[in-house]
């Protein structure tokens, strides 16, 4: 949604920095022309009281799709917070002394962390800023950026938006790769040695988790066997119980089932005499 601003004197500004970086986007990706961005940013620029921003009222009228919109609005919202990032990063350097060599550091970081760390956090972890200093920081860069984006505002109202023509990102095609700090906001010399640090990060961690494997693969070699489980009965000997119901082999003179362990002879049962009955 779009904020409209009151202005300076008589002029009510009611277009906003991300209209303007959003039109550049739309006509570097070749969404729409820069002469009906150009016409559409002067018709919200007239009426002040559409609460829409550009792509709002692109995508309304169907000139591009919701999936188009989304990419140019996320490709602007990363852009104002590389923009924000780099501001505060010189005003760090000039305040606060940096060495050369830290500033590229923190540039690496930044750019492999995917910008997922807000620069002042990085700067207090590392112990670069107190609390206090990191939020007297970010309002001096809000107050920076206030004041850049107001001359930015007059000055492409006075050239009737003919800057929207002009590519924001020097990259083609646009993808999100293109979208870096070093390279958007330093020189290419920057470029080159921040390139150099995150080799370096890269190699230092892929280290790191080798001696971290090899120190795992060596306590567990050290570490004592675990409890060995009571020995079990051997398969060959046969528990008592189990043993009396145990069918014996046949034997000549034997009863096949016998229990084991019977006392009873096993040979020719003696003869008996015949029991007579007398009348």
């Amino acid at each position: 949604m779009r904020e409209p601003r009151c202005g300076f004197g008589k002029i009510l500004v009611v277009l906003v920095p991300n209209d303007i970086l959003s039109a550049k986007l739309l006509v570097q990706m070749g969404l729409v022309s820069a002469e009906l961005v150009r016409e559409r940013l002067r018709r919200l620029d007239a009426q002040p009281e559409l609460p829409r921003d550009l792509v709002a009222v692109l995508s309304e009228e169907a000139r591009i799709q919701q999936a188009e919109a989304e990419l140019v609005r996320y490709y602007t919202a990363l852009f104002v917070h590389l923009r924000r990032e780099a501001i505060l990063l010189r005003l760090v350097e000039h305040q606060h002394d940096l060495a050369r060599s830290e500033v590229l550091r923190l540039l690496a970081r930044l750019e492999l962390s995917s910008y997922r760390h807000h620069l002042s956090a990085v700067l207090q972890a590392f112990g670069h800023l107190s609390a206090e200093e990191a939020e007297a920081l970010e309002g001096r860069t809000r107050r920076r950026i206030g004041r850049e984006d107001r001359r930015v505002l007059e000055r492409y109202r006075e050239d009737d938006f003919e800057g929207v023509s002009r590519p924001l990102i020097p990259a083609a095609p646009l993808t999100s790769d293109a979208f870096r700090l070093s390279s958007l906001f330093r020189t290419h010399e920057t470029v080159h040695w921040v390139n150099k640090s995150k080799e370096d990060m890269r190699e230092q961690d892929r280290l790191a988790q080798e001696r971290r494997r090899e120190q795992e693969a060596r306590e567990a070699e050290e570490a004592p066997p675990p409890d060995e489980e009571e020995p079990r009965a051997s398969s060959t000997t046969t528990p008592a119980k189990a043993r009396r119901w145990t069918r014996s082999p046949k034997t000549p003179g034997s009863r096949a089932g016998r229990p084991t362990g019977s006392r009873r002879a096993t040979g020719p049962r003696p003869k008996t005499r015949a029991r007579t009955i007398s009348p």
